[in-house]
């Protein structure tokens, strides 16, 4: 059960009808009747209570529900049961930057493509395969070399970047929830008569999230695998939140993969699509879905206000700069600190920690390069420092 579904209890009439007035239900040992909505229906009585704030991921808890049925005298049934709620996946607020920090709408990727002829077998549909074509460790069996990347772009590395949405398909024809399908990145459809197959790919952004629950949906062929971290490289991104691997070459009949997650506060998190495909077709599309109204829309879609923003980079955290090499020179204490373009820094001192608040410099302006502050050591018999920048 979803941490913030409804709980919906049916009654099923046979000879004899619920009474309904004799309805008791009790959550968690606390009696909810009052809370709840008891409608009549065809089979007897649907018992609605929605509790007043979600529960908490992987709780446990009871319902104990009480009725009678409409004979004479009436008969009294009693039920009771526990049930679980879903363990979803929970970013990490320390992974997210401030909202509105996210630069650059769009995404990053890498695709590599190897030759159609290559053995089916060399491919499996697993994300692991997927990487390791990616960073061209997979070997072609017939020169014992990593494959030769037919999709290696401009650059020959296969980085690309995406402005618009993922919504790819191997000839470029529409499949799917979505319109507007495009090929590739780097793969004409007609060399390989409208066919290619044996893809790889990876595509990372950093999201722009609210905080609570969100579903994403990933319409693929063959499959994918979605997860966040505090970076988006293979080695950082090692929260799944929703996946599909057919390796033993079974597909759901959409070929979509729907999935919740839950946010811990409002930031934008870096998350990485890896796609990966073995023969015949291929398609991928990444949305979200309103949890309310089922609407999918297209993650990054400039046509939808609702879209999830996707950015390729970020605003980086403002911390505090580090004091290095603190040193006596000559009669004046210095030590230097780095700065950021486009930062202001404050040396801020006081002569005892128990003075409640600091004394300050004048700013300096950061520009990327190390500075140097200098205090006469008379000036004090004991001084503390900080650096402080906004």
């Amino acid at each position: 059960m979803l941490p913030d579904a409804p709980i919906q209890i049916a009654i099923v009439d046979r000879d004899l009808g619920v009474a309904q007035a004799s309805i008791d239900f009790q959550f968690d040992g606390n009696d909810v009747t009052g809370a709840a909505t008891v409608a009549s229906n065809a089979l007897g009585a649907l018992i609605t209570y929605q509790p007043p704030s979600p529960l908490a991921l992987n709780s446990t808890h009871t319902n104990r529900l009480v009725f009678s049925d409409e004979r004479t005298p009436p008969q009294s049934y009693t039920n009771q049961w526990t049930f679980k709620v879903a363990n979803l996946p929970v970013l990490l607020a320390a992974w997210g930057t401030a909202p509105g920090s996210g630069l650059t709408n769009g995404f990053n990727g890498q695709i590599h493509k190897a030759r159609n002829g290559a053995q089916n077998l060399l491919f499996p549909n697993s994300s692991i395969r997927a990487e390791n074509q990616l960073a061209n460790l997979l070997n072609d069996a017939d020169t014992g070399q990593p494959f030769v990347n037919e999709a290696a772009g401009p650059n020959g590395d296969g980085l690309f970047s995406e402005t618009h949405v993922i919504n790819y398909s191997q000839d470029g024809t529409d499949q799917g929830l979505f319109s507007g399908d495009q090929p590739f990145p780097y793969i004409n459809p007609a060399d390989y008569a409208d066919d290619p197959n044996h893809i790889a790919m990876a595509v990372t952004a950093h999201l722009e999230l609210s905080a609570g629950l969100h579903r994403f949906g990933v319409r693929r062929d063959d499959g994918f695998k979605l997860a966040a971290g505090p970076d988006f490289t293979a080695a950082g991104a090692t929260l799944v939140l929703g996946a599909f691997e057919p390796t033993s070459g079974a597909e759901s009949p959409n070929a979509a993969t729907e999935f919740d997650f839950n946010v811990p506060t409002n930031g934008v998190y870096p998350v990485r699509l890896v796609f990966f495909e073995n023969s015949g077709g291929a398609d991928i599309e990444w949305y979200s879905v309103n949890r309310a109204t089922r609407a999918a829309t297209l993650i990054n879609d400039p046509s939808d206000s609702s879209s999830v923003k996707a950015y390729m980079s970020r605003v980086s955290p403002v911390t505090n700069p580090q004091i290095l090499n603190p040193t006596v020179v000559t009669g004046n204490f210095q030590f230097s600190y780095a700065t950021v373009a486009g930062r202001s820094y404050f040396v801020e001192y006081k002569d005892s920690l128990s003075n409640v608040s600091w004394q300050s410099r004048p700013a300096i302006d950061g520009d990327g390069s190390t500075k140097l502050f200098t205090d006469p050591i008379n000036a004090a018999a004991t001084r503390f420092y900080r650096i402080r920048v906004q």
